[in-house]
């Protein structure tokens, strides 16, 4: 006969409607889980994504679905456990990825892309430091020359 803590029987209990006995099954494999998601977590997806959160995902689609968990042998919680835990990592992944590409930069019209669109406002911050560095580079080439070749003639306004 099962002890009245084996997962079986908690499980069992669980599908009952005691959500004491569930929390208790979730976390006899916590740490397990918590093991195998931070192994099946690629490094970059690590860099946006705590473990912990995974887990939490895992045993709330979990809880969602425990009725149709069917108990088979010992081991086969954890494996579902598992199972949702790829599912919820493919679906982090996949919404990461839509992000980015979401954010990606537009290629504005310029010399490399002239088919590319004009920016509504055309004073972008890396127009505005190319600017900056053009005048930059035009103000050093003019301190290179001679003094009179710097001093403009003064100019007539003829006005209208």
């Amino acid at each position: 006969m099962e002890s009245p803590t084996s997962t079986f029987a908690l499980l069992e209990q669980a599908k009952g409607g005691d959500e004491q006995a569930l929390s208790r099954a979730f976390e006899r494999h916590r740490r397990r889980l918590a093991v195998l998601i931070h192994y099946k977590l690629s490094p970059r997806a690590q860099e946006y994504c705590e473990v912990e959160d995974l887990v939490q995902e895992t045993c709330l689609r979990a809880f969602r679905d425990i009725g149709n968990f069917p108990y088979r042998s010992p081991g086969s919680f954890l494996r579902w456990l598992s199972a949702i835990a790829d599912h919820a990592i493919i679906d982090l992944t996949r919404y990461q990825n839509r992000e980015r590409r979401a954010g990606e930069e537009v290629p504005f019209r310029s010399a490399s892309n002239p088919l590319g669109p004009e920016p509504a406002d055309s004073r972008t911050p890396s127009r505005l430091f190319a600017q900056q560095e053009a005048v930059e580079r035009l103000l050093h080439r003019l301190d290179a020359l001679p003094e009179y070749y710097r001093q403009a003639p003064p100019v007539a306004f003829e006005g209208p």
